[in-house]
């Protein structure tokens, strides 16, 4: 099978988006797929056995727009060798040209949905009404166009089905996933010697980005509640991003210095020493949009895979799976409380998980091998 990946998304960054387009094209060409990638032109090189077409591009509403003229017409250029079978779409704001050429030339189209690109728009600053209803109107358009929609979440299919007046067959679930190689149960010893922690203290970890709807204020205000009374628990945040500063200044605020470890960013293949160091990982997700459709996130995964316990937020996406699964501890999103008696009990019973168990479910469902083998499964679907 023939198969151009379409995406805007910058792929030598340690953002999830980066990673999960890597993975999943690096699965596709392990299940026998041929892949050609399209995508923005990167600072440095992309190690990646497929053909990269690189369009440049920059962030302003002008250069999304050259992008997807640009894009229109090197697939133009690419179609004289060969036709695709599939064009698999990974959405994003002001996303045409594939859909439009897809469409135009008959070729099955697939488009990929990870968030409401309309909310997020509106949460940004000077975006005006005409910008908003444009990403709605070329979102609309997208899922009119394609052959198949993969929402990577049962609340997301939910909500894009009842939206936009989607048959229930055409949206398919397709859940994010680990690279289960690379994040898999380390030596103690060796991980707390190349993370540089001590072997004296218990950590609990969080690895993403530093984010508002991470929820990571509510586990500064669970250790103002329970940090008193485990000097030898600090938590360590892995990651980068743009609510760094706020948490500091909130972590000074309570004298919570001592109990609070930042990285920074760190290289994707150092995380999974980061998180076999932990004794249990934390996603204390905040309920705002992501109650609205649930979430799938990558970390959530990759803890597991590390054979990791998880305190986590309830909400769906996730709920279901650490619940049913007992991989660790929900608490009600928003809730230092509640996340600061998860953090007790946990630090109570974590030696009670066995990691092989934890792993078992994310090789056997969730590793990004699996994610490949649902997107062929799915490709070889002729009828909606």
């Amino acid at each position: 099978m023939k198969l151009w990946y379409v995406c805007q998304v910058n792929l030598n960054s340690q953002h999830a988006e980066a990673v999960h387009v890597k993975e999943v094209v690096k699965n596709l060409i392990d299940e026998g797929v041929q892949v050609t990638l399209f995508a923005p032109k990167q600072d440095g090189q992309v190690n990646l056995p497929c053909e990269l077409v690189e369009i440049d591009f920059n962030k302003t509403a002008k250069g999304y727009l050259s992008f997807q003229y640009k894009l229109l017409k090197l697939m133009r250029r690419h179609i004289s060798g060969s036709k695709p079978d599939i064009i698999y779409v990974r959405h994003s704001a002001l996303m045409v040209a594939p859909y439009l050429f897809g469409w135009r030339k008959q070729i099955r189209t697939f488009v990929e949905i990870n968030g409401l690109f309309v909310d997020e728009v509106k949460d940004l600053h000077n975006v005006s009404n005409s910008m908003v209803s444009l990403v709605g109107y070329l979102e609309k358009f997208a899922l009119s166009k394609s052959y198949k929609v993969v929402a990577v979440t049962k609340g997301l299919k939910d909500f894009l089905v009842e939206k936009y007046h989607l048959s229930n067959d055409k949206v398919a679930v397709i859940e994010n996933g680990a690279n289960t190689d690379l994040f898999r149960p380390i030596n103690k010893a060796e991980a707390l010697e190349i993370t540089g922690l001590s072997k004296e203290n218990l950590y609990l970890g969080f690895v993403g980005n530093i984010a508002p709807w991470q929820g990571l204020i509510n586990l500064i205000e669970a250790f103002r509640i329970i940090g008193h009374k485990y000097p030898e628990l600090k938590a360590v945040i892995v990651g980068d991003g743009p609510s760094k500063r706020e948490l500091e200044k909130k972590i000074n605020e309570y004298s919570l210095e001592e109990s609070f470890v930042f990285t920074g960013s760190v290289p994707y293949e150092e995380v999974p020493y980061y998180i076999n160091s932990f004794n249990m990982t934390v996603a204390p997700f905040n309920a705002g949009r992501n109650s609205k459709i649930g979430i799938s996130p990558l970390k959530i995964y990759e803890y597991l895979a590390c054979g990791k316990p998880v305190i986590a937020s309830r909400i769906k996406g996730i709920d279901k799976l650490i619940e049913d699964n007992e991989l660790g501890y929900l608490v009600d999103p928003d809730c230092p409380q509640s996340l600061a008696k998860a953090i007790e009990k946990a630090i109570q019973e974590h030696k009670e998980f066995p990691s092989e168990r934890l792993r078992e479910l994310i090789v056997n469902h969730y590793s990004w091998k699996a994610v490949a083998q649902k997107i062929v499964l799915l490709s070889s679907v002729k009828d909606i």
